[in-house]
């Protein structure tokens, strides 16, 4: 995926607000995102929401941790996905699981 900016959104047990978060980052003005998603092995239903997505919108990116690491070392492999796999990317932000954001945020 060659966006110009990547979203890393952590995610653990955030089901309850979850899609709301997705779609706002999905909802942007400015189109050219990818969004990594990293479920820290939650328990509730955050992997399916995940996944659904990712199988929806090919701007959606789903990682999984193996065992419980936090969100800052879930930030950090999300850094790591991008800088490995996104060379062509110009700008990274974060979002957490539980934030909704303005659709003018990566536009402005």
């Amino acid at each position: 995926m060659n966006s110009k900016i990547a979203v890393i959104m952590p995610v653990y047990n955030a089901g309850k607000f979850l899609k709301g978060s997705i779609e706002s980052v999905l909802a942007q003005k400015f189109k050219d995102i990818s969004l990594i998603c990293i479920d820290d092995v939650s328990i509730d239903d955050s992997s399916k929401i995940i996944e659904e997505y990712s199988k929806n919108d090919s701007r959606v990116i789903y990682l999984k941790n193996d065992e419980n690491s936090g969100p800052s070392a879930t930030r950090n492999r999300g850094l790591d996905y991008v800088y490995e796999n996104m060379p062509n990317v110009e700008y990274i932000t974060f979002v957490d699981a539980d934030d909704k954001i303005d659709e003018n945020t990566f536009e402005k």
